[in-house]
């Protein structure tokens, strides 16, 4: 059974695009349409047990003009 870790990075740019439809009682509905194209990052690890199965951990980070957005994220991946 082998056993290995690799260490990986990404850098890319994210597409996001936001859409919103208020109404407020009879008042006409206000919508709000939001896109852009940000800077996106990652860092991650992946441990593989044995030849078909990785159990890879991961962090990306996606900053925009007002927010940023994280995402941490543990997957099992069986290659056939």
């Amino acid at each position: 059974m082998a056993e290995r870790f690799d260490l990986f990075g990404k850098l890319g740019i994210a597409h996001w695009e936001y859409d919103e439809t208020t109404q407020i009682g009879s008042l006409p509905p206000s919508t709000l349409a939001v896109s852009s194209s940000d800077f996106g990052w990652g860092l991650g690890m992946s441990f593989d047990v044995g030849k078909k199965w990785a159990i890879p951990i991961e962090y990306e980070q996606f900053s925009g003009d007002i927010d940023k957005a994280g995402l941490f994220s543990i997957s099992v991946i069986y290659q056939f």
